[in-house]
């Protein structure tokens, strides 16, 4: 059975050697290729691939999004790559996805490749999209970011920067985006504000509004709107909402909840 496959990397030089490299393999073809998540979600919704493999850390919509986005009805057998081994440590120990470092060997290729063939005859599309939400819940929890050198990716004109987690004081839906919100700037980034609450440490950010993610430690004054509606001043001046679903939360900030 040849099997069918399309890519996402945001490098181009890593799609082209993964290309080249698959090419070398008798049983699987490349059908389509693309840099970000948004432009392949359409590939694999009309191509139907038999595997897609995926970068996971990609500036703006991540790998991991793009998976979890995926019709499970009809979703492919993933193979992520990544340059970072130590998200595979735990998120692997299943037989249930595998990984790619970068750069790709030919000889670990061509083994993930045999061991989508062998995933995709011998279970069933249920059991393979159960493993692989686990796989992606475990990466998610070793992608969050940790520490004073933790970072996400944010857009600036045709720039993709990489933002200090501790610049950012909150984050704000806007349609198929998340606008980051700093002391001076704003940057626009296309993913899920749900995709953000599940990545950054509940310890530092809380989510105060359907729309909107709070820095607890930016917080500088709450309002009382009255009827449990209130309002978040940030050390920037900006005022976050707060919904009454989340009025609680927001009166916990006050004893440094």
């Amino acid at each position: 059975m040849k099997l069918t496959a399309v890519i996402v990397d945001d490098e181009p030089v890593a799609v082209r050697r993964l290309q080249r490299l698959l090419g070398a393999i008798s049983c699987v073809e490349v059908v389509g290729t693309g840099s970000n998540a948004a432009a392949v979600r359409g590939l694999v919704e009309r191509l139907r691939p038999d595997v897609l493999f995926a970068d996971i850390e990609m500036p703006g919509e991540t790998g991991l999004t793009l998976v979890e986005s995926l019709d499970p009805a009809t979703a492919p057998i993933v193979i992520f790559v990544t340059a970072f081994s130590e998200y595979a440590l735990e998120a692997f120990g299943l037989d249930s996805a595998d990984y790619l470092l970068k750069p790709v060997e030919p000889e670990r290729l061509a083994d993930a490749v045999e061991r989508a063939r062998r995933r995709m005859a011998g279970r069933g599309a249920a059991e393979r999209e159960e493993e692989l939400r686990r796989v992606v819940a475990a990466l998610r929890e070793r992608l969050a970011p940790k520490g004073p050198e933790a970072f996400l990716w944010a857009r600036d004109g045709q720039t993709n920067l990489r933002l200090p987690l501790n610049s950012v004081l909150w984050l704000e839906a806007e349609r198929d985006y998340v606008r980051l919100h700093t002391e001076g700037r704003r940057y626009l980034v296309r993913d899920r504000l749900s995709a953000f609450e599940q990545r950054l440490p509940a310890e530092l950010f809380v989510r105060v509004h359907r729309s909107a993610l709070v820095r607890r430690s930016a917080v500088v004054a709450i309002r009382n709107k009255g009827d449990r509606a209130y309002a978040l001043t940030l050390t920037n001046g900006d005022t976050a909402p707060v919904s009454r679903s989340f009025a609680d939360v927001a009166r916990s900030l006050v004893n440094g909840g």
